[in-house]
């Protein structure tokens, strides 16, 4: 559980600063 959550803030933060964030979200919508 704490890996999965450490992997998903990680990623999160390299969407968001590649600046793919809303592009992250839109997936997660889906």
């Amino acid at each position: 559980m704490s890996v999965t959550r450490f992997y998903f803030l990680f990623s999160h933060e390299i969407y968001a600063k590649s600046g793919l964030d809303v592009l992250f979200h839109t997936v997660i919508m889906e």
